[in-house]
């Protein structure tokens, strides 16, 4: 797995620009999945579908203040659907039991999220895929440009 940054290869999808902009602003603390993903760097993609109509709801409630929203909403601008707007780092997985100190856990498994790069331009016109996936070479190489060296 991409232990740096700038060699990132893989890729994950989220529902909506709101759970993107709040992964990128570092507000939201762990990713959900079924599966457990070894830690690493993944690019951050914003899906094509439609989300969870009461997600703003959920995520406004799970922000802690009007501070932390506004900061919620600013990023997911950034995260035009069908783009990679960040860059996330998973330090580890635990189980929903062990996340309750996180309003975002559900599970049943929570990929803590420790590092959160936000890419100065999104790239544009990406199809992403269920689960990680790996990004092709030509996407890859747009993101890693992005990347601090």
């Amino acid at each position: 797995m991409s232990l740096s940054p700038g060699d990132v290869d893989r890729a994950i999808t989220l529902k909506g620009r709101l759970l993107g902009g709040a992964l990128l602003a570092a507000i939201k603390d762990v990713e959900n999945r079924t599966q457990t993903w070894r830690e690493g760097w993944y690019a951050l993609h914003t899906g094509s579908s439609k989300p969870d109509p009461d997600l703003a709801d959920r995520v406004h409630r799970a922000c802690a203040d009007e501070r932390e929203w506004a900061a919620v909403q600013t990023m997911a601008n950034r995260c035009p659907k069908g783009s990679i707007a960040g860059l996330v780092y998973i330090s580890h997985a635990l189980p929903v039991a062990h996340c309750s100190r996180s309003a975002w856990a559900s599970g049943p498994v929570c990929h803590v999220i420790s590092k959160v790069l936000v890419l100065e331009r999104p790239v544009l016109h990406v199809k992403g895929f269920l689960g990680t996936w790996k990004m092709t070479a030509d996407v890859a190489t747009m993101v890693r440009a992005q990347v601090p060296r």
